[in-house]
């Protein structure tokens, strides 16, 4: 495959995230009692770990490909370890309280701890935004 077909499908993948993390935080504010809102939330999840997926290996194909080391550049660094740490809000924070309120069949309490965590996800997202877009390129 050619490079810029992996950085084309890179990039999808990482719009399916970045909307999945701001649509979470939009749904947040909503009504979560309403019928399907919850599933409906928790499939939006699901299309951002997929949107990881693609992102996370087409990634590391257009770093190997580039050959991208780790050694001194530290914001291919920063960019991983914030990366882990929304994929890990994303799977035992979101996934827990969704889980646990499909279980209960009520959004009720989930609404403050959902917007909060959401807030912290756009924060980490768009740093990693950031940090894509202005390094320096070598």
């Amino acid at each position: 495959m050619s490079d810029i077909l992996w950085k084309t499908v890179h990039l999808l993948g990482v719009s399916l995230v970045v909307t999945a993390v701001y649509a979470t935080l939009l749904w947040s504010y909503r009504d979560l009692n309403e019928p399907g809102r919850l599933q409906g939330l928790k499939s939006l999840r699901q299309l951002g770990s997929l949107g990881a997926l693609v992102a996370i290996v087409t990634g590391v194909i257009i770093a190997f490909h580039h050959r991208i080391t780790l050694a001194g550049n530290w914001s291919f660094v920063v960019k991983l370890l914030l990366v882990a740490a929304d994929g890990l809000i994303a799977q035992l924070v979101f996934g827990r309280l969704l889980n646990a309120a499909l279980a209960r069949r009520s959004g009720v309490g989930l609404q403050q701890k959902l917007v909060g965590w959401a807030w912290v996800s756009v924060i980490i997202i768009t740093a990693v935004v950031a940090i894509s877009v202005f390094r320096e390129k070598s």
